[in-house]
């Protein structure tokens, strides 16, 4: 095997075994939610927020990722995402809660969803 071969071959496999973690924490914490709060609902909105982002966004990040200049990519992503997490942080849901009850972060799995997007190898 060339030395080029042996450095991609362990890129992807890291890649991969970093990928399937990644899923397997958000699968953990979909059946978490479920099972702690017994509501269809929250698991409705764990699977919107958690991995239709992640699917959206893996559509394209590959085309952009080929057409536009790289530095300026992770310039205008690294933008996107701090622009979306301070969006997340002063946009809240209201919801009812009992007052033994943690209060639920709706929006927390959509940053984690577009976070989990980057990830994915094109």
């Amino acid at each position: 095997m060339k030395p080029w071969q042996f450095r991609v071959s362990i890129f992807l496999l890291s890649q991969t075994v970093s990928l399937l973690g990644s899923l397997l924490v958000m699968y953990a914490i979909l059946w978490y939610v479920t099972l702690s709060t017994l509501s269809s609902v929250m698991m409705m909105w764990m699977v919107l927020t958690t991995f239709i982002p992640a699917l959206i966004m893996a559509s394209f990040a590959g085309v952009w990722a080929d057409r536009i200049n790289r530095k300026w990519l992770m310039i205008d992503v690294i933008t996107a995402i701090i622009a979306v997490i301070m969006l997340v942080f002063f946009i809240q849901i209201p919801h009812e809660k009992k007052p033994t009850e943690e209060p639920v972060d709706y929006f927390g799995d959509i940053k984690k969803g577009f976070l989990e997007s980057k990830k994915q190898p094109n």
